[in-house]
């Protein structure tokens, strides 16, 4: 397996001449082993750096690592399966244009061309979808490492481009230059204006962020009540803010559900009690506010 990756990444056209066009159950299958490498990967990632990932229930620890493994595996699984087909599809459609006729050829060389991406570039992608809205509340920060996140991702989708090029190119029998076309034109200009317009929505949000002097919310003050926390959070904002993007979390847990603050009109203020049966035990708590990007902290003595 390590000997047929190595070909793959560094003696690509020679791996193809060998190798020619894979069985469609084949390709499907090493497709869903592959995925187990990406969602291993951002699962332990998650779970080592505490990075908060949102369910509609309360879990934790070893049973939330097995829920974020389970939902990326089988989304990357199926959904990254179908994206395959799709795009082979596409290239398939403008390489006929040059007399390639089997599909099965197009789709082997772009599930094979998919390795570096199963084994860094999808990770990094997940990590940095969820990590724009988890560090862009102190993006300065983290300016060089989002910086040197792009960077890796755009090496790993560009080592597949060149992987896809040699594969078509090899297998369809077709000079590298009508390998090129088929590979980038339509994808280019579908996915292109897809990447545009989500660039654009990040960085206007990203804008926001760093120019904006305050956050969202603020803990105003915090007390213990028989065992119940009560917050008073302050919206900071000149807007109103959504109830449904109003997040607490209690010494890193997400209890959101027992924190129902309602829409928050600008500069008003608002305190909620804890709606949970059982108390809060004694001691200090740790206490976390969110709201997208934004994040507020306080501590609480029970």
């Amino acid at each position: 397996m390590l000997e047929e990756f190595r070909d793959i990444l560094f003696e690509t056209r020679d791996f193809f001449e060998d190798a020619g066009p894979q069985d469609y159950f084949l390709l499907c299958r090493f497709w869903i082993l592959m995925s187990l490498v990406p969602a291993i990967e951002f699962t332990v990632i998650a779970f080592l750096f505490n990075i908060p990932i949102n369910f509609p229930y309360e879990a934790s620890g070893i049973l939330l690592s097995v829920i974020i493994f389970v939902t990326s595996f089988l989304s990357l699984a199926s959904g990254g399966l179908l994206f395959n087909f799709l795009y082979a599809g596409i290239i398939h459609l403008v390489s006929r244009l040059f007399g390639c006729r089997e599909f099965k050829k197009t789709l082997t060389s772009v599930i094979i061309s998919s390795i570096p991406n199963l084994l860094v570039g999808l990770c990094l992608q997940m990590l940095f979808t969820l990590g724009l809205s988890y560090f862009s509340s102190f993006f300065a920060d983290y300016f060089f490492f989002i910086i040197a996140l792009i960077a890796l991702m755009a090496v790993m989708w560009l080592w597949s481009l060149v992987i896809n090029i040699i594969g078509i190119a090899t297998l369809h029998e077709i000079s590298f230059i009508k390998a090129t076309v088929s590979v980038f034109i339509i994808p280019l200009i579908i996915f292109g204006s897809v990447m545009a317009y989500l660039t654009r929505m990040s960085l206007d949000y990203v804008k926001e962020i760093v120019t904006t002097e305050k956050t969202a919310i603020l803990i105003e003050s915090t007390s213990c009540v028989n065992g119940r926390i009560v917050i008073n959070l302050a919206n900071q904002r000149d807007e109103v803010l959504s109830a449904d993007s109003i997040k607490v979390f209690i010494d890193d847990v997400d209890e959101s559900q027992y924190f129902k603050f309602g829409n928050i009109p600008p500069g008003i203020s608002r305190a909620m009690m804890s709606t949970r049966v059982d108390q809060y035990s004694p001691g200090q708590h740790k206490i976390e506010a969110r709201y997208r990007g934004d994040i507020t902290g306080a501590i609480v003595e029970c």
